[in-house]
């Protein structure tokens, strides 16, 4: 059941990553001797990590993070016995465990996860409690049964939540490609179409320094795949 991600199409998002790095490399080869090599797969860590460098400002500015989110369905085990920074945790009643495919978007704080409840019902969001309140709650007159959960790292604990196997979530994650089904080419990369010229000028930055190229000079090319040329991007994104 874990490798049936929703994967919903989402109107803020329009390219796949495929399509991205493919428009970065045939913007940058003009600039760049034959010797040096353009590994696709160095661009896709770029592009996600340029997606990553936007996240800050949006955060500080209160954002809501529309179109960073993916779908997907996640199975859960259940134990009595949870290991947390080393602290060994036991519980009366079993746990359910989620291991997540990839680590969350750290920068994004609890924003990066917009859903976790039930699946295949339309169920409240479960809380996200700190490990503090996930340990005291159980000692709570009134809150003891409260469902919830705490994350760490890979790991969700959720509790008071019964022998439910599977949940519903909606999350952002620091390297989209982890998600089950989830294909380069296929899939749309999840950031909002108004946030793809950023975030081209961003990749463009790295890529510059990473190859001691002048950020002026790229790129004199037009792509048929973007709205304007990088040249434009960039004297734009300084008058902003």
């Amino acid at each position: 059941m874990t490798d049936h991600p929703l994967m919903l199409k989402n109107q803020y998002m329009d390219k796949t990553l495929q399509m991205i790095t493919e428009s970065i490399i045939k913007q940058i080869k003009p600039n760049i001797t034959d010797d040096v090599d353009l590994s696709e797969l160095w661009i896709d860590d770029m592009v996600d990590d340029s997606r990553a460098a936007l996240v800050p400002s949006l955060y500080n500015a209160n954002d809501t993070f529309g179109g960073w989110y993916q779908d997907m369905v996640l199975e859960a085990t259940r134990d009595t016995t949870i290991t947390i920074s080393g602290y060994q945790y036991r519980y009366k009643t079993p746990l359910n465990i989620l291991t997540l495919p990839g680590l969350l978007m750290e920068s994004m704080g609890w924003k990066n996860i917009l859903y976790l409840g039930s699946y295949g019902i339309e169920g409240k969001n479960i809380q996200r409690v700190t490990m503090s309140e996930f340990q005291e709650y159980e000692n709570h007159r009134y809150g003891g049964m409260m469902p919830c959960y705490v994350v760490d790292g890979l790991k969700i604990y959720m509790k008071n939540i019964g022998i439910q196997k599977h949940f519903r979530a909606t999350m952002c994650f620091a390297k989209p490609t982890c998600v089950p089904l989830y294909t380069r080419d296929a899939s749309d990369y999840p950031i909002p179409l108004s946030l793809h010229r950023k975030l081209e000028i961003v990749i463009f930055q790295h890529i510059a320094s990473k190859l001691n190229l002048p950020i002026d000079v790229i790129s004199n090319n037009s792509d048929d795949t973007r709205t304007g040329s990088m040249q434009e991007a960039l004297k734009q994104s300084e008058k902003e």
